[in-house]
């Protein structure tokens, strides 16, 4: 019997991207507690390249005004972006760095969670299946692997990382990330939904028969 393998575009999904946010959260985090306990004039030009705050008049939220923590601060829109005096050079940061994350982070989730060409070609030869005209070896099939895998691992990852940082740019009514969180659940519910349609229409058969036994 004859199959195909699918390797998704979004080999990892929005894991990049996540992860991505992640340590932009964290960097924010800490430079604001820096910033609170041990640079609160900015008088320290060291401390002050991992960021630099000042309080919101509307709300006690803190907001980056310079260093790193600016930098890796979504921008508010276009809008916004004009009214900054480094607008153009928050955007390309903001932007490059995000992309490169997600890159990054896709081929090292390849690495770690199990979808990597050496584990996937363990899972097809561990379930049976062969692909014709190569030797049933679990080295020959991971040599087959790695020249889709890494090089789709790595695009799905630099996509995802574009999508994200246009979306905050342009000031999408929600966050780059979660707009694209929504999007995959909605995606993930509806091909599971087809699945169990499917194996509903193509099983009652064999559920039949195991509700018998």
């Amino acid at each position: 019997m004859k199959a195909r393998y699918p390797i998704k575009l979004l080999y990892t999904s929005n894991i990049p991207v996540i992860l991505a946010q992640a340590l932009y959260a964290n960097v924010l985090f800490f430079g604001q507690i820096i910033y609170s306990n041990w640079n609160q004039y900015g008088t320290n030009p060291l401390l002050n390249l991992i960021g630099t705050f000042s309080q919101d008049p509307n709300s006690s939220r803190m907001i980056a005004t310079g260093g790193l923590a600016y930098y890796i601060t979504p921008p508010q829109g276009i809008f916004s972006i004009m009214n900054e005096e480094l607008g153009l050079l928050h955007v390309a940061f903001y932007a490059g760095a995000m992309i490169l994350l997600c890159w990054g982070f896709s081929k090292i989730w390849v690495d770690i969670s199990g979808i990597a060409p050496r584990d996937v070609s363990r899972q097809l030869l561990g379930s049976g299946y062969i692909v014709p005209g190569f030797r049933r070896s679990e080295r020959v099939l991971e040599r087959l692997l790695e020249r889709y895998i890494p090089i789709v691992a790595g695009l799905g990852g630099f996509l995802i990382g574009v999508l994200a940082a246009t979306a905050d740019i342009l000031g999408a009514l929600a966050s780059g990330t979660g707009i694209l969180l929504m999007v995959s659940i909605i995606k993930q519910y509806y091909e599971t939904l087809a699945k169990e349609q499917l194996a509903g229409m193509g099983g009652e058969g064999v559920a039949g028969l195991l509700g018998i036994l």
